[in-house]
């Protein structure tokens, strides 16, 4: 499952790379493909970051020393 989700972050966070770029690039007089480029790009920025966070959730934290963190520590730090 966690391949599945990788990849799809990839592909989510490439979605949002392209049609950002569109949305920036467009000529200003197309204001219904700049508007459209740019829900597309948000769209692919939400699903990208939902997919990172559940990826780095599964992920254990290694403290320099090799010793794995305790998460409810680095919550209270932050």
């Amino acid at each position: 499952m966690n391949k599945l989700i990788a990849t799809l972050c990839v592909i989510a966070w490439s979605f949002c790379g392209a049609y950002g770029y569109l949305a920036l690039t467009a000529p200003t007089h197309a204001t219904s493909e700049i508007l459209i480029d740019a829900v597309l790009a948000m769209f692919g920025f939400a699903v990208g970051m939902i997919t990172w966070t559940r990826l780095s959730r599964d992920i254990p934290l290694i403290c320099a020393c090799g010793r794995p963190v305790n998460r409810m520590m680095v919550t209270r730090l932050a």
